[in-house]
């Protein structure tokens, strides 16, 4: 068998085990890549020979689970800068000690986080301990995005990485400590933050998710819980565990993505090609929210969620939304309802001024194209302005 023929059976191999396993094939062809690398096939090749692969059949069946495992590790390995080795001699727990271990700070689908002390670097750090609920799959998808999303991340307002621990039914990733989220922020202080405040934090957010996009990543889950804030007011982008690669032309991602406060209105409506614009329109939702002290959109379930939205913009149109009659779950018979100025919607134009409530404008757009990129927010006339004298009554 030359050469090409083995690489090609060798991917035959990986894509064999995947379809059989009923896991997601998203990291599929990170191993396929390397398996066309000269330098990088060995690995996987050795993975798969010691899995008792043979010309890409399997002598034996029950082997897979396992050869799923090492794969999916080999992959995360393969993101990740930092190298993932499995704690066999319990350097984990020599380096790291939890404060409380049995009471997380923070707890979300996809695992809970810890305060702890680093006993090397003699710092606070935070750790998050992912959930294995099937631990025959080897790593989580989730904990596979957060790791290669933010091992090369390196912004001011975008948490930071630290280490990478792997043991039997384990997984830690660590992070510099924040003190809070936003949502704890703003519930600690008891009122709605101040222009200057809003305008600060903001500037921070949009920052962050402007080096997110220029990678190429879309978070798809902002929301105050998401992001935190330290003593000094200093915002990170933080749980990367659902963000996406963008790529040209629009790959189809499931739009059962972002809490439904924050969810733009084309995921709402069942779309699965959209881009950067989705994490826009959360950051508008969350400037208004800092803005006013509460929610702007905060429905129960989707449907109410899209009337809220309808209720403060007016119910969308073609006009205003090319192509928005061909979303899977718009519906023609929807209430109308006329779009309300800022005025009338709490605190907003007092809070943010007229230049505020222009940036939020262009922030949340119905029609995605139309939305202001993160890049150009941060040229808007809203952040040149200083002090809390700024605010205007904004139609």
């Amino acid at each position: 068998m030359d050469r090409a023929e083995s690489i090609e059976s060798a991917i035959c191999a990986v894509q064999q085990a995947i379809s059989h396993s009923g896991l997601s094939s998203e990291w599929t062809s990170i191993l396929c890549a390397k398996l066309r690398r000269p330098s990088d096939c060995s690995d996987v090749r050795r993975v798969l020979e010691k899995n008792g692969w043979v010309r890409g059949q399997f002598r034996s069946p029950p082997v897979r689970e396992l050869l799923l495992r090492e794969l999916r590790e080999l992959t995360l390995e393969s993101q990740s800068s930092m190298p993932l080795r499995l704690d066999e001699d319990r350097r984990f727990d020599r380096q790291y000690t939890f404060e409380e271990k049995e009471k997380p700070v923070g707890e979300g689908t996809y695992g809970a986080v810890f305060r702890a002390y680093d006993n090397v670097s003699r710092r606070t750090v935070a750790i998050k301990r992912v959930k294995m609920e099937h631990e025959d799959e080897g790593m989580p998808s989730t904990a596979i995005r957060e790791v290669a999303v933010l091992k090369a991340a390196d912004h001011p307002n975008v948490v930071k990485l630290l280490d990478v621990s792997c043991s039997p039914g384990r997984l830690h990733l660590v992070f510099e400590f924040v003190n809070a989220n936003l949502k704890q922020y703003m519930k600690k202080l008891g009122r709605p933050l101040s222009p200057a405040s809003v305008r600060s934090l903001q500037k921070q957010l949009m920052q962050g998710i402007d080096y997110c996009h220029a990678k190429r990543i879309i978070h798809r889950d902002l929301k105050p819980q998401n992001i935190l804030v330290d003593g000094e007011d200093q915002l990170k982008i933080a749980d990367f565990g659902m963000a996406r690669a963008f790529n040209l032309p629009l790959p189809k991602y499931t739009h059962e993505v972002v809490t439904t406060w924050y969810r733009s209105p084309e995921i709402l409506f069942g779309c699965q090609e959209y881009s950067l614009g989705v994490d826009v329109w959360s950051a508008g939702c969350i400037h208004g929210e800092m803005a006013t002290g509460a929610a702007l959109f905060h429905g129960d379930s989707e449907i109410d969620t899209i009337f809220q939205i309808f209720k403060k913009f007016g119910t969308p149109t073609e006009g205003e939304w090319p192509g928005l009659s061909e979303l899977p779950d718009f519906k023609p018979t929807f209430p109308q309802w006329r779009r309300r100025p800022w005025s009338e919607i709490r605190n907003a134009a007092s809070q943010l001024g007229a230049a505020g409530t222009r940036l939020l404008d262009c922030m949340l757009r119905y029609d995605p194209s139309q939305r202001i990129s993160a890049k150009l927010s941060l040229q808007h006339e809203y952040f040149a302005v200083t002090g809390d004298s700024d605010a205007v009554m904004a139609d």
